[in-house]
C-alpha cells in the first residue's frame, strides 16, 4: 500500500494519526479529508505529505480514529522508499514510546511552536479588537459631552457664577486695579444699544408672561442704565465690554432664549461694537 492509498483509507475517520513500524506515534493531527473545506484539506495534506517526506525509509502507518468512541484505531500501513507493504495486524500503538525513538522529535515540536503562535495570534487579536472597541466607545461618549454642552442654555434660569462674580466683587477689582483714578471721560451710548436694551427687556416680559424667567438680575439693572442714559464710570465700560464680548456666542437674534435676551439687556452688538472701537 502506497502513503496515497493510505491517506484514501483513512477518509472516512475524524481524526487521523502517524506511526512507525514498531507502534509508536510519530504525530497527532485532525483529518484533512473531513474538512468541509476543500482549501483547507489540499492544504493539510501538503502538509502531512511533507512531514512523511522527511521519514527515513521504512514502514509505516496511517492509522484513523472517531474522537470520542472505544474504538481502536484503524492502521493502513504503507512503505516508504518502495519497500513492499506486507499485510499487518491491527495493534494498540505503543504511547508511551518516546517521539524521539523515531526521529519525529523535532517535526513534533515544530507543530506544536506554530500552534502556540497561532494562538498567541488569535488572543492578540482580540485584545486589540477590545481596545479599539473601548476605545470607540470612549470617543462616542466625548462627542456626547461636547453637543450636550453645545445645546444647554447658556443662561440657565439661575444666575450663572461669572454674574455673581460681576455683581458682588468686580467693583472692588476694579477699583483696586485703577487705583481709585477716577470715573475717566463719559462716553454718549449709540442709540441702537438702547433700542436693543428696550427690546430685551420686551423679550423677558413675554417670557415672564408664560411663567418663565431669565433671573438675570444684572442684565435688567445694565439695561434699565442704558435706556435712562446714566453716566458711565470706566468700570461700568470695562464691565460691558468684558460681557458682550463672552456673551456674543450666546445671541442668535432668532430665538428668544435667556441667552439672546440677556446679550440684549446689555446694549447687544451696537454696544459691543462701539466699546471695541474705543
Amino acid at each position: 500500500m502506497t502513503f496515497s492509498e493510505a491517506i484514501e483509507g483513512v477518509k472516512p475517520f475524524d481524526r487521523i494519526a502517524l506511526y512507525n513500524d514498531t507502534g509508536a506515534r510519530i504525530v497527532n493531527f485532525n483529518n484533512p479529508v473531513a474538512s468541509k473545506s476543500k482549501k483547507t484539506a489540499a492544504q493539510q495534506i501538503k502538509t502531512i505529505t511533507g512531514i512523511v517526506e522527511t521519514l527515513p525509509p521504512g514502514r509505516y502507518s496511517v492509522a484513523g480514529k472517531a474522537p470520542g468512541t472505544g474504538v481502536e484505531p484503524v492502521l493502513f500501513p504503507f512503505d516508504i522508499e518502495g519497500a513492499a507493504a506486507e499485510a499487518v495486524e491491527v495493534i494498540q500503538p505503543n504511547y508511551a514510546q518516546s517521539i524521539s525513538d523515531v526521529g519525529g522529535s523535532d517535526l513534533y515540536k515544530k507543530v506544536e511552536d506554530l500552534q502556540r503562535q497561532l494562538l498567541e495570534a488569535k488572543l492578540s487579536s482580540q485584545e486589540a479588537n477590545m481596545r479599539a472597541e473601548m476605545l470607540l466607545r470612549r470617543n462616542e461618549e466625548l462627542i456626547q459631552e461636547l453637543e450636550d454642552m453645545e445645546s444647554a442654555e447658556p443662561m440657565a434660569e439661575a444666575p450663572s457664577l461669572f454674574e455673581q462674580i460681576l455683581t458682588h466683587a468686580a467693583p472692588a477689582i476694579m477699583n483696586h486695579l485703577t487705583n481709585n483714578l477716577g470715573d475717566g471721560p463719559q462716553i454718549e451710548v449709540p442709540g441702537e444699544a438702547i433700542i436693543n436694551a428696550q427690546q430685551g427687556q420686551q423679550l423677558l416680559q413675554e417670557r415672564q408672561a408664560q411663567g418663565l424667567d431669565c433671573n438675570n438680575v444684572v442684565g435688567r439693572e445694565r439695561a434699565q442704565q442704558l435706556i435712562d442714559g446714566d453716566e458711565m464710570s470706566q468700570e461700568d465700560l470695562q464691565q460691558f465690554k468684558s460681557y458682550l464680548n463672552r456673551a456674543r456666542t450666546y445671541y442668535d437674534q432668532d430665538q428668544k432664549d435667556c441667552g439672546t435676551i440677556s446679550y440684549l439687556l446689555w446694549g447687544g452688538d451696537a454696544m459691543r461694537d462701539y466699546l471695541n472701537a474705543l
